[in-house]
């Protein structure tokens, strides 16, 4: 390999996963000097830029990649395509899990979860993209688009009334996704960076117990509402301020246009 870059994760993550190309390079060296110069970086638990086109590329944590459960690598699961689009999970079987656990390593109230969606479409009945729960008090999940067009997330949320932040007019399942929580009565939810909705009531919930996963939620240690999409980025963090939202939908957004696969 010819590439030139001094930065040690940039290093470390394309030797790990084995990045031969140099349009996917760019796109890598891209995304993290961008996060580390808008002060985005330090927040990032797990970070899955499915890059490189293939089961083995799509499955290390770009913070942290090594191909170990505890470095929060992906275990796919049933059918996927993975190919220069991301990663497609089919909506009968296809899942991931991100061996990540929000009471072992996040800070009550203190979570963010995003994903960078290229399926416009209207999910199923109960599809739920991205997170875990164990009861209704102890849920971190992401709904991009329902079957009824809602946009929803709770994380710590006690209820699907006043302790989840949502909309109900998402017609249009492509963009990035992100929900944030900075504290028991802020949580919010943006689309493309712009903030949609704000749950402030006071939130009881507990952080939940089992690991996330991408492509459906984890009920129980087991996948529950597959949703069948195609995604070309998912993050799991520490929260953001709604000023940093917007940053991260341009770097991502920019980050998928190197990658000829912006929606």
């Amino acid at each position: 390999m010819n590439f030139l870059t001094k930065d040690i994760d940039v290093i470390s993550f394309i030797t790990t996963a084995g990045i031969t190309g140099g349009t996917e390079f760019s796109a890598i060296n891209y995304l993290v000097l961008a996060l580390k110069n808008n002060n985005l970086w330090n927040n990032i638990k797990a970070l899955y830029p499915f890059v490189g086109g293939t089961a083995n590329t799509h499955k290390f944590n770009l913070k942290n990649p090594l191909d170990t459960d505890g470095a929060f690598r992906l275990t796919f699961n049933g059918t996927i395509t993975h190919d220069s689009n991301g990663v497609s999970f089919s909506a009968v079987d296809g899942w991931a899990n991100t061996h990540f656990i929000p009471n072992t390593h996040f800070t009550i109230n203190q979570e963010t979860l995003a994903l960078y969606s290229r399926s416009s479409f209207s999910a199923a009945t109960g599809g739920i993209d991205m997170g875990a729960a164990t009861t209704l008090t102890q849920r971190s999940e992401l709904i991009i688009r329902s079957n009824l067009n809602g946009f929803v997330s709770n994380i710590n949320s006690t209820t699907d009334g006043a302790g989840s932040a949502s909309i109900s007019t998402n017609t249009d399942g492509t963009g990035f996704y992100m929900a944030s929580r900075q504290t028991s009565t802020d949580l919010r939810i943006y689309k493309n960076g712009v903030q949609q909705d704000i749950a402030s009531s006071s939130n009881n919930g507990t952080r939940d117990a089992k690991k996330i996963y991408l492509g459906c939620r984890n009920v129980l240690n087991a996948p529950n509402g597959l949703t069948g999409r195609n995604f070309g980025l998912a993050l799991i963090a520490s929260p953001y301020t709604p000023d940093e939202a917007a940053i991260w939908y341009n770097i991502v957004q920019q980050y998928n246009t190197f990658l000829n696969r912006q929606v």
